[in-house]
């Protein structure tokens, strides 16, 4: 199989291109915006192969960057239209997830989210969530199971573990959404 994986939620573009026999990844410096470097990263990292040839496209959805989870979604949309390519969003707790080898019977995952809160979503072992996503301040946040802050992503790992479950001929896509859980400050609320 052949597939993508694309994370704009962060401040670096982190790509990775998996296919029959070969794995490579790609994060940018981060000196130039992810928008103007995407596409021709996209080409880059596919060495030679179409996005029509993809099997399925794996997009973060969030928690993140607003205007990076937005980048990343309307171009795997935009893909999906195009080439129908199956995409397959996952947040950034998901991917932490496959990528923690040994795990707990219950854990959290806790991602950072400016210098004095954080993101927090407890698992069990076999992938339930225990605990939804939320939003809370550090000096806030107690466990009394295991913790993994910020798990470092393989996206090997995921990839993989998709690829296990991924069923081309009964896929059905579902909605490309975002996962938003701290209100942008663009947000309008009516009264």
């Amino acid at each position: 199989m052949k597939s993508l994986y694309i994370n704009t939620t962060g401040k670096n573009l982190i790509l990775g291109f998996k296919d029959e026999k070969d794995f490579y990844s790609f994060e940018s410096d981060g000196v130039r915006q992810q928008s103007e470097e995407i596409f021709g990263d996209i080409s880059n990292i596919l060495h030679g192969n179409k996005i029509s040839d993809l099997d399925f496209i794996v997009c973060l959805g969030g928690p993140g960057s607003f205007t990076g989870i937005r980048l990343g979604l309307s171009i795997v949309k935009g893909f999906n239209i195009a080439v129908n390519v199956p995409v397959i969003v996952i947040d950034n707790f998901m991917a932490g997830f496959l990528s923690i080898a040994q795990k707990p019977d219950e854990f959290y995952i806790i991602l950072p989210s400016g210098e004095k809160e954080l993101f927090t979503k407890k698992y069990s072992k076999v992938g339930q969530v225990l605990e939804e996503g939320k939003l809370c301040k550090k000096e806030e946040f107690k466990s009394d199971v295991d913790i993994f802050e910020n798990p470092k992503v393989d996206i090997l790992s995921v990839l993989l573990a998709i690829e296990k479950d991924f069923d081309n001929k009964n896929f059905v896509q579902k909605t490309i959404e975002p996962t938003y859980i701290k209100p942008h400050y663009a947000k309008v609320k009516v009264k």
